[in-house]
C-alpha cells in the first residue's frame, strides 16, 4: 500500500538528483543584464520554434601607450534558433547559434518505467556527447549515464516518506582523481494540498570536495523566500545568495543579493495575453559597476 501511495502522486516524486535544487537555483539565477533580448516563439501540439535576437556584452582589452592594460566591454549580436518536436513517447529539439554551435536533445519513453536521453554538442573546437537512461518504480529512480567528458555517472532516488527523499550519485572519469565524486542528498518538501505547488522545500547535498545546501519557503500567497549556499572543503569558500520573490496578477519581482554584496533584481510583465516585458539590474559596489537588461518575449 505505502508503493502505491507514492506512485499516485507522480508530481511530489521522481525528483531526478541533478534537479533536486531547481525551485531555489532557478528563483535566484535568472539570466539578468543582457541588454538586450527579445523572443518569439510558436507552439501547436507537436511542434514549435523560438527565435532569439540578443545583445551581450564582450569583455575587450585595450592596450594604451602606458602599455598597462585596461578592461573594458563592447556588444556583439547573438541569435539563437530552436526547434522541437513532442509527440507521447518522444521529444526531439535542436538548437542552433549564431557563432556555429550546434546541440541535438532526445527524450524517448520505451515504456512507463524505462527512458532514454541523449545529447549532442557540437561547436568550433570539439564535439561532446551524452547518453542516460532512467528507470523508475514505485517510490525510486535510477539514473546510468555514459559520455566523452564523464565516462560514467549513476545516481539513485528513493522516496522514504511522503515530505522526504534520498539520493546519491556516483560519478567515474577514467585516472583523473580530480572529476572523480560521490555525493549524497537529502531533500525534504511539503506541498499544498490543492494545488500541489510547494510550500517549503530543504535540499542538504553533500560531495567528496564540496557542499550544497538550499531552502525555498512560500511565506504568503504572493511572497517566496529563497536561500542558496556552497562550501568547498579544500579553498574553504563559503558562498551564499539570498532572495525573494514578489507575485502579482500581471508578473513578478525577483531580487536577491550574494555574499559579495552584488544585488540584482528582475522583473517579468505580462502586458497581454502572449507578450511579456523583462527588466533586470545588477549593482556590484566592489566593482563599481552597475548593468540593466530589458527584454521581451512572444509567445504564439
Amino acid at each position: 500500500m505505502a508503493d502505491e501511495s507514492l506512485d499516485d502522486k507522480p508530481i511530489r516524486f521522481h525528483i531526478p538528483y541533478q534537479v533536486i535544487h531547481h525551485e531555489a537555483y532557478m528563483s535566484l539565477h535568472k539570466e539578468l543584464s543582457e541588454p538586450f533580448r527579445f523572443d518569439d516563439t510558436k507552439l501547436n501540439k507537436r511542434f514549435g520554434a523560438n527565435h532569439r535576437f540578443s545583445l551581450l556584452t564582450e569583455p575587450a582589452v585595450i592596450y594604451p601607450r602606458s602599455r598597462s592594460s585596461l578592461t573594458s566591454e563592447y556588444l556583439r549580436g547573438g541569435y539563437d534558433f530552436c526547434v522541437n518536436f513532442t509527440n507521447p513517447s518522444l521529444m526531439v529539439i535542436g538548437n542552433s547559434m549564431l557563432d556555429g554551435n550546434l546541440l541535438a536533445r532526445m527524450k524517448y519513453d520505451y515504456t512507463d518505467r524505462l527512458t532514454m536521453y541523449s545529447q549532442i554538442m557540437n561547436n568550433q573546437t570539439l564535439c561532446s556527447s551524452l547518453f542516460s537512461f532512467d528507470y523508475k518504480r514505485a517510490g525510486y529512480k535510477t539514473q546510468v549515464q555514459a559520455g566523452s567528458d564523464v565516462p560514467f555517472k549513476a545516481s539513485c532516488s528513493k522516496n522514504v516518506t511522503p515530505e522526504l527523499s534520498l539520493h546519491g550519485e556516483v560519478s567515474w572519469n577514467g585516472n583523473d582523481d580530480v572529476n572523480n565524486d560521490v555525493g549524497f542528498a537529502a531533500r525534504y518538501a511539503r506541498y499544498e494540498s490543492e494545488t500541489n505547488k510547494p510550500k517549503m522545500i530543504a535540499v542538504a547535498q553533500v560531495f567528496t570536495k564540496s557542499a550544497i545546501m538550499s531552502y525555498f519557503q512560500k511565506i504568503s500567497e504572493k511572497v517566496m523566500f529563497v536561500t542558496y549556499l556552497t562550501y568547498n572543503y579544500m579553498s574553504r569558500d563559503v558562498r551564499a545568495r539570498v532572495g525573494c520573490v514578489y507575485s502579482v496578477r500581471r508578473g513578478r519581482v525577483l531580487a536577491n543579493i550574494d555574499s559579495n554584496g552584488v544585488l540584482a533584481t528582475h522583473l517579468e510583465e505580462r502586458w497581454v495575453e502572449g507578450l511579456n516585458f523583462i527588466l533586470s539590474t545588477e549593482l556590484d559596489p566592489k566593482r563599481w559597476e552597475c548593468k540593466v537588461g530589458c527584454g521581451i518575449t512572444i509567445t504564439t
